[in-house]
């Protein structure tokens, strides 16, 4: 078994940038795709689901989606919602929300969906992304 691909959803580039970088370094992962909003994402997932997946990256779809909470257009919450009629026994992603955020009530919120493995504060650093995987791991 490779090592788990990830999707970083994040609106603010130089988070991504930096998530993907310290991902790199623990040398844990393989691909580490870079989206910047949650439309994005989902548009990606739904060219995958309606059978492009020729036209999908290696790697797609990924093990693992760190997603921010706080973007525009569509957050994080949202993202959730919209996701969870993506998810089926075939692919079942590990969620964990990156963010800014460490405020109970978004904790709770996003514990609430049954997608959400994990809840971490940014940055995402070298020690976490073992945590990450170790946690991924376990539960595969």
């Amino acid at each position: 078994m490779g090592k788990p691909s990830v999707m970083i959803v994040d609106d603010y580039a130089p988070d991504r940038v930096f998530s993907r970088l310290m991902l790199q370094r623990s040398g844990c992962f393989g691909e580490v795709f870079e989206v910047p909003g949650a439309e994005e994402a989902i548009e990606l997932f739904r060219r995958w689901r309606e059978d492009a997946k020729a036209e999908m990256p290696d790697g797609f779809p990924p093990a693992i989606i760190l997603l921010d909470l706080n973007m525009p257009k569509m957050n994080g919450f949202d993202f959730l919602e919209r996701f969870s009629s993506i998810v089926d026994q075939r692919y079942v992603p590990d969620v964990v929300v990156l963010t800014s955020s460490g405020e109970d009530v978004d904790r709770g919120r996003a514990g609430a969906f049954g997608l959400v493995r994990d809840y971490m504060t940014k940055p995402l650093t070298v020690d976490k992304a073992h945590e990450l995987f170790n946690s991924h791991s376990s539960s595969s």
